[in-house]
């Protein structure tokens, strides 16, 4: 079972028969281009497996819950996942 990077490349490069290296670099190419397409605010959209995109969260008051004080939650960007029809079928 495939629980870290490390494990991840180790598996990826015994599944298609190439370099620990290799697998690295191009699990580390595809990690990069997901995350530079997200901080320019673009979707990425694998058919079968899921969406990966941003929302845009407005400014909001939370509360600190150890003193209770309300706090102000500035505007942000939120990364997300959504996983496709196929991929939730298969985890169930």
């Amino acid at each position: 079972m495939t629980t870290t990077r490390k494990e991840l490349i180790a598996d990826v490069a015994e599944e298609v028969g190439i370099s620990k290296a290799k697998a690295g670099e191009a699990i580390n190419a595809f990690l990069d281009l997901v995350t530079d397409s997200l901080a320019q605010g673009e979707d990425v959209s694998l058919r079968g497996f899921g969406n990966f995109g941003v929302r845009h969260m407005d400014p909001r008051i939370g509360r600190n819950p150890q003193t209770g004080q309300e706090v102000e939650i500035p505007a942000h960007n939120k990364p997300y996942f959504r996983p496709s029809a196929l991929m939730k079928d298969l985890v169930k």
